[in-house]
Formats: structure tokens, sequence, C-alpha cells
């Protein structure tokens, strides 16, 4: 059987989505079913089942396999199972991940191993196993999941780290299958879900994840096939593109001292 062209879209093409029980997840596996692709969705619970049922009801092709991709081999099987169930794999979503709440003076092993796990653990494993997949294919496509924390946020430094290193693991991942016929891009998506509930930050006007869907599709379409290394971010209103840091050149004195090192920091763009 041939494989869907360009002209085709998402049709026929497989796509695994992690974390698809819920929220940003399950709308990003109802979009993609409903263009015609063939989803391979997970979750930790059965509530993915559901989704799939739903999938399923609507004329769709879904495939749910249920297990915490914090299991390395789980990971490893999820990657497997999709390409045994349709012989190929177009791309890979990892979304999966939890959202952590604590003042960092009350910071506890445990829900620090657990925040760690399922956000950046997780999409290691997912990622790992998915572009050594790719790498034999000499394709694929996947997408990784920030978070505006990433640039900090105060009460929940630990989830803002798992998604900072999520962006260095997309940027490093993207420099390695360059020219390969694989891109590594990112998303980071804002939108009322559980989370945004929890943590008491949804805005006025907040978008469903629904609306955050077609940037999922435009990243997996064709038309993204020149983006890699790439973060988008989308609210369903507004679409950014966020550009790694650029150093800032402070003014050069004949000596370095600590004198002339705070007279060019104070003259700097960081006015001190």
């Amino acid at each position: 059987m041939s494989r869907p062209t360009q002209q085709d879209g998402l049709r026929g093409k497989p796509i695994v989505i992690t974390g698809a029980g819920r929220g940003l997840g399950r709308s990003y596996a109802l979009h993609l079913a409903g263009l015609g692709a063939s989803v391979v969705i997970n979750d930790r619970d059965d509530v993915v089942t559901e989704v799939r049922d739903e999938i399923l009801a609507a004329g769709g092709n879904a495939l749910a396999v249920v297990g915490s991709v914090t299991d390395w081999d789980f990971a490893e099987q999820l990657i497997a199972r999709a390409v045994a169930e349709y012989g190929w794999l177009h791309g890979v979503v990892s979304n999966a991940g939890v959202y952590h709440i604590t003042p960092v003076v009350d910071e506890t092993p445990e829900p620090i191993r657990i925040s760690v796990d399922s956000n950046l653990i997780g999409t290691m494993h997912v990622g790992i196993h998915a572009l050594r997949h790719f790498g034999k294919a000499g394709a694929g496509v996947l997408i990784t999941t920030t978070s505006s924390s990433a640039q900090g946020l105060g009460g929940s430094s630990v989830y803002a780290a798992t998604k900072g290193a999520i962006l260095s693991l997309t940027y490093s991942w993207a420099i390695e299958v360059e020219g390969t016929g694989i891109r590594v891009n990112c998303i980071r998506p804002r939108a009322m879900t559980r989370m945004s509930v929890v943590r008491g930050t949804p805005k006025p006007g907040a978008r469903s994840p629904e609306e955050i869907a077609p940037l999922m599709e435009y990243l997996l379409d064709d038309r993204s096939a020149a983006l890699n290394g790439q973060v988008l971010s989308f609210d369903g209103a507004t679409l950014e593109v966020l550009q790694i840091a650029h150093p800032v050149a402070l003014q050069t004195p004949p000596d370095w001292s600590v004198d002339s090192i705070a007279a060019a920091v104070a003259a700097g763009p960081l006015r001190v």
C-alpha cells in the first residue's frame, strides 16, 4: 500500500500522541483523527480509551495504548506498537506531563521526582525511541511541549525547570537530525485546561484546547517541512516564534577589573 502524498495532508498518516486522555492532548487527537490521521493515543489511565471510542464513533482511526512514558520499556513499546499496527510512523507528539505547584522552600523529594519523571524523563524516553525509529526510516516529525513557565514561574520552579529543559532537548535533537529528513520542533500552547485552572492563571478570554489544535496540524503537515529546531507559541489568537536568547556585548575597556565590569554592566541593557 502506497503512503499518503503531500496532497493528502495528514490523511492516513500514523501519529502517536502522549497525554491524549484530557485537555490539549485530547484535542490534538480528535482534531488529527478528524483530518483522517491514524492516531495512536496514550495516557497512563483508561480515560484514553474513551477518547479512542469517541474517535471510532465519528468514523476515525484510533488505537489506545495505556501506560506511563516515564517507563523506558513502555515508551519503546508504544513506538513499536504504532509501527506494528500501521507499518510506519509519520509523527510523534510528546504532550504528556503534570503540573506541580510548591514554593521552593516547601519542596520535598517525591513531588520533585514525579514532576521531573513525568515532564522531562517521559519526553526523553518518547523522543529517543521515536528518533531511533525515524533515523532508520529516514523521515519523521517529533513535536515536544514546553510552557511559558520555562522563562520563570514563582511557586512552580521545578515545573518551570522541566519545561526549560525540554527547550534544550528540542534544540539539541534538532541539531542532531538536521539534514536527515527528520524534524524536531516544539509547541508552547496556552489554553484553558485543568492545568491552568490549578495554577489559577486562566486569563479572561482564554481559548479552548480545540483552538490550539490547528498549530499542531501545521507542525505535522508537510507545509512545515522547512522548520526544524523551532518553538511556536499559540494561544488561539496570537502566534509567536520564540528565539534563543542572543548574547549582547557590553563595552570593552582596555583592561578588565571589577570596577570596569561593574561599569560595563551598568551601562548595558540591564540598566543596573
